[in-house]
């Protein structure tokens, strides 16, 4: 019988084949046993096609990493071996007349099998990790402006471990809402979207165990809610603050959606901040006249984590940053104003009619005058002065 002569061929892409994800399925090895050059290439002959094993060979203090399928390419049947990190992949036609010897020949003289101290079946988990994966969903919205969009579904806390749970979500959800932040007539087209994905290697000595249950990524949302509407309250609290306006010339305002009780959603701004109960209340508006007020546990605008963090930023820039400064008297946020530095605290006064409650005119003009004999100059504790 005639031996097919082995051909070579370079197949950078064909590194991807080492990923079980993409389009060839695992072949299932058991365990990570030592063999020989006959018995895998008994098995590299029966490997079905579209299937994949892997197998390693150790020489010296060099180990090399191998994987082999087989493929209907170039519109024959084709074994591909490929080395993992050596960038090309070997090519045999088994198209013609073969047997297991021919793919043995093949095999020692692509992996070099006189420097071979030993040749070993691979298991999968020694190849492939766990991998979990993080599911959300998106659909169509359409914008106040009219302009269609697609934004993800975030106030149901749509998040899943699979695909198929996510798909599952959408069928129940009978034509939306599928976000409470929009009107049912303006949600169309949901689809699974993949958030993340990530790896996690077993462990020879200690399996990974599986929960019975999937993780509760509401548990961890609810955890993160109550984190940062404490770390708001926390922060008004430290500056003796039971509410903030924000500044209408402060520039990192935070946007936000709300729905009236009517099921209209508006897209505005947080106007001011105070403590309400256990948690915040927000006061909203937008340029048309349209506002509303916001509470904790019953508002997405207090409940939304991307739009907390955004608060708990913009608050600590304005309170503990080095623009802004709060009114002594009237608690205002101001980018510019009196200073009196001459004690403990220092002092702030965003107007006069602030300062004059604490001040005669006279009484500051004096406060203001420059050491003796240089009063004109003035000095730089008591003063009017800008942080911006």
């Amino acid at each position: 019988m005639q031996v097919p002569r082995p051909f070579f061929i370079l197949f950078p892409h064909l590194r991807r084949y080492d990923n079980p994800y993409y389009l060839i399925r695992i072949y299932r090895i058991q365990t990570m046993t030592q063999t020989t050059f006959t018995e895998l290439a008994r098995r590299i002959y029966d490997l079905p096609n579209g299937l994949l094993l892997h197998f390693k060979t150790s020489g010296g203090n060099d180990t090399e990493f191998y994987g082999v399928t087989r493929l209907d390419l170039f519109e024959c049947d084709t074994i591909l071996l490929s080395l993992y990190g050596g960038h090309n992949t070997s090519a045999f036609d088994a198209s013609a007349d073969y047997d297991a010897a021919s793919i043995e020949s093949w095999l020692k003289d692509v992996v070099g099998a006189g420097a071979c101290d030993g040749v070993y079946l691979m298991d999968n988990a020694e190849v492939f990790p766990d991998r979990h994966e993080l599911w959300g969903v998106t659909f169509a919205a359409i914008s106040s402006d009219g302009q269609p969009y697609r934004t993800q579904a975030v106030s149901e806390v749509s998040l899943f471990d699979s695909e198929a749970q996510a798909q599952d979500w959408i069928d129940c959800q009978e034509g939306g809402p599928y976000d409470s932040g929009f009107p049912a007539e303006d949600c169309s087209d949901p689809r699974p979207v993949l958030i993340d994905q990530w790896d996690v290697k077993q462990s020879k000595c200690e399996p990974v165990k599986h929960d019975s249950q999937p993780p509760s990524y509401w548990d961890r949302i609810l955890g993160l809610r109550d984190e940062l509407t404490g770390r708001i309250t926390a922060l008004l609290q430290k500056h003796h603050l039971q509410t903030i306006d924000i500044p209408d010339d402060y520039e990192d305002t935070v946007g936000m959606t709300w729905v009236d009780d009517d099921g209209y959603a508006y897209d505005g701004e947080v106007k001011t901040v105070s403590i309400y109960e256990k948690g915040i209340s927000l006061n909203v508006g937008d340029n048309d006249g349209n506002h509303a007020s916001l509470y904790s546990y019953n508002d997405i605008g207090c409940e939304h984590v991307e739009w907390l963090v955004r608060i708990l930023d913009m608050l600590t820039d304005l309170l503990e940053g080095d623009k802004w400064r709060i009114c002594s008297h009237c608690g205002k946020l101001m980018s510019e104003g009196y200073i009196n530095k001459m004690g403990e605290p220092t002092e702030y006064y965003c107007s006069d009619e602030c300062l004059h409650q604490h001040y005669t005119p006279q009484e500051w003009a004096q406060l203001c005058q420059g050491p003796e004999g240089q009063e004109d100059a003035g000095n730089d504790f008591c003063c009017w002065t800008t942080w911006h």
